[in-house]
């Protein structure tokens, strides 16, 4: 295939023999290609840089921005920041753009317990006691 040729179908039946584990990203990554009629080399420009998830350009506070509208107008009720350079552009994002969401009120500026079970305000379920013989000295005790 020579760098301008829309990315045939073959490849796509390839890429889908290749490996179970990314077959949703293979076939999200072939139907973008399809929908927008991509070569081979439109294609890679679109993947290299993000390798096919969102890649974002602009400032601390635009960043924010994007960040509060898909929880607001969307639901999105997380995100996996994945920076190309680590550790310095996720320090950076830990610096810059997480004050920002905090001083919003979209981010928590501390824990509220110290379990996850805290974090997420469940209640600590009640506890199951069965009485177990201890062999060792024939004394019932309570799990």
């Amino acid at each position: 295939m020579k760098p301008g040729e829309r990315v045939p179908d073959y490849v796509v039946a390839l890429l889908g023999l290749r490996t179970e584990t990314s077959k949703s990203r293979v076939q999200l990554i072939m139907d973008m290609a399809r929908k927008d009629k991509l070569s081979i080399l439109e294609l890679g420009r679109r993947l290299i840089g993000a390798r096919g998830h969102m890649q974002f350009v602009g400032t601390y506070e635009q960043l924010a921005d994007l960040m509060q509208q898909w929880f607001e107008e969307y639901g999105c009720d997380g995100f996996n920041i994945m920076p190309p350079v680590l550790p310095g552009d996720l320090n950076e994002f830990v610096d810059y753009v997480v004050p920002i969401l905090q001083a919003r009120g979209l981010f928590r500026t501390e824990y509220t317990g110290s379990t996850l079970r805290d974090h997420l305000g469940l209640d600590r379920p009640g506890i199951n006691h069965f009485q177990k013989e201890n062999t060792i000295g024939k004394t019932s005790i309570t799990i």
